[in-house]
């Protein structure tokens, strides 16, 4: 998408991939912002983490949850946002977040600066790249540092799932 490309995005529109903790539909990718900023939607399956803990070196994260609820865990602290409030997960801090109700989750994420958004279609595209020594380099690409070891005692502790 170029800068002048789109004046409205219909309710379907946008690239969309699934990773099966979480989806992501494009609706503003860095590209037409000259990177200032990066707007998804996101929707998380029922009873589902969505990421293991990780902290973003680059961006800041914000989540208007526009319906269900988003459990998270932010800088030392779990919360639960429902639809209508928003959560502030920014640059350096810990966190993850989740879907701990029977009904899907949908989220407005809105990253500042854009490009971040690109990871996820790296990983829709070759799901190798989230394991391993390919896990790792595609952290490091895009300035994250990531708690794998967090995703059972995140999943057992809020009973969850975390699809593979």
């Amino acid at each position: 998408m170029t800068r002048s490309s789109v004046s409205l995005l219909g309710r379907e529109a946008g690239d969309a991939v699934d990773l099966g903790s979480f989806g992501a539909r494009y609706m503003l990718e860095a590209l037409a912002t000259e990177g200032r900023v990066s707007i998804l939607e996101h929707w998380v399956p029922a009873k589902t983490l969505a990421a293991p803990l990780h902290r973003h070196s680059r961006e800041d994260e914000y989540s208007f949850v526009l319906n269900g609820r988003m459990g998270a865990f932010i800088g030392g602290r779990t919360i639960e946002a429902k639809a209508g409030e928003f959560v502030f997960k920014l640059r350096n801090d810990w966190h993850t977040f989740w879907n701990p109700g029977e009904d899907e989750c949908r989220l407005l994420e809105i990253i500042s600066p854009g490009g971040f958004e690109a990871m996820f279609k790296e990983m829709a595209e070759n799901p190798d790249a989230m394991t391993g020594e390919a896990a790792a380099a595609l952290d490091a690409k895009y300035g994250l540092d990531v708690d794998y070891g967090s995703i059972e005692r995140l999943c057992l502790e809020h009973g969850l799932s975390f699809p593979q």
